[in-house]
């Protein structure tokens, strides 16, 4: 992937459709969720810790089942989407009080699929 590209990908509307598609193909949130798109809607500490992500340039998306609330927030491994040709996304799950619970890295494909890259493929920082 050019550096032209991975640079326009990066942008946060282009990192938000990603992340869309990629909870969508994978199913990451649970059946019958609404999704959340404005902050006041979340918890808190949720809230702020959601603001703060996208203060940092990250996406982020929310969803509520019920009474339980979850989100993620996502940002673009440039390095990695350049030397793979495809855009991978760094995802960080976060509790109802904005904790990141988990992190994996995933990987679009030409298909619209996405796929978890392998432990010994995530970037070191």
């Amino acid at each position: 992937m050019d550096t032209v590209r991975v640079r326009t990908l990066r942008e946060h509307s282009q990192v938000r459709t990603l992340l869309r598609a990629l909870l969508e193909s994978a199913r990451l949130f649970p059946p019958g969720s609404q999704l959340i798109d404005f902050t006041n809607e979340l918890p808190a500490e949720l809230s702020f810790a959601l603001e703060r992500v996208q203060s940092e340039g990250r996406a982020w998306q929310a969803w509520r089942r019920g009474n339980d609330v979850g989100a993620v927030s996502a940002e673009l491994d440039e390095t990695v989407s350049r030397i793979q040709g495809l855009p991978v996304l760094l995802l960080f799950h976060h509790d109802d009080r904005g904790l990141v619970t988990k992190t994996s890295s995933w990987m679009g494909r030409q298909s619209g699929e996405w796929v978890m890259r392998s432990p010994g493929q995530r970037r070191h920082t």
